[in-house]
């Protein structure tokens, strides 16, 4: 135990020092190569974590860099049949500790069913609000079935909303959108 000089007559209490550090689990070898198209991330995500295969659903991420080359997966949550938990908290801790650009985020629905939930939109919402704040942005957000039944959680949304304008009568405005030189889409 370190003593500190007591300068006035307070009460002391312990401070303890910490030390952070990312323990690495397990390598896989991939292409060196940008993930700028969805089924490159379902497919990486796939592989390494087997949503297909869960009985539970399982939140993950991909941590990219500003090359959009994947720099670290974790699994962040599992969860219930039909139920899971994602925190900001956790999300960002993680793709701060390993200098993340940008992230993917995804989990799996056990029911089959590839259609995000009004709360997988609600989350997702969230998280991106989080991620510019945090200054790291998610690049997309899926819900996995498998590798040929998957959803993008915010492209269901426009579509939704597209559909929803529809049907009360009114014109979309264009929405403007932007491709960045690593091939992603931003609107």
């Amino acid at each position: 135990k370190i003593k500190i000089k007591q300068k006035e007559n307070y009460k002391l209490k312990t401070l303890t020092k910490y030390q952070v550090y990312l323990k690495k689990e397990e390598n896989y070898n991939i292409p060196d190569k940008p993930l700028n198209q969805p089924q490159q991330v379902v497919d990486l995500m796939e592989d390494i974590f087997n949503l297909s295969q869960a009985t539970q659903e399982i939140s993950v991420m991909i941590a990219v860099d500003c090359h959009m080359k994947p720099i670290g997966v974790f699994e962040l949550s599992r969860g219930t049949l039909n139920q899971g938990i994602m925190h900001a908290r956790d999300i960002f801790q993680r793709a701060i500790m390993v200098n993340a650009y940008a992230i993917f985020l995804a989990h799996n629905h056990p029911s089959g069913d590839s259609t995000p939930s009004d709360m997988d939109d609600i989350l997702y919402l969230q998280l991106k609000e989080d991620g510019i704040r945090m200054g790291i942005p998610i690049k997309d957000s899926y819900v996995i079935v498998d590798r040929n039944n998957y959803t993008s959680i915010p492209e269901h949304m426009e579509e939704e909303r597209k559909r929803e304008m529809k049907e009360k009568g009114i014109k979309e405005k264009p929405i403007i959108k932007r491709v960045d030189e690593n091939g992603i889409t931003w609107i």
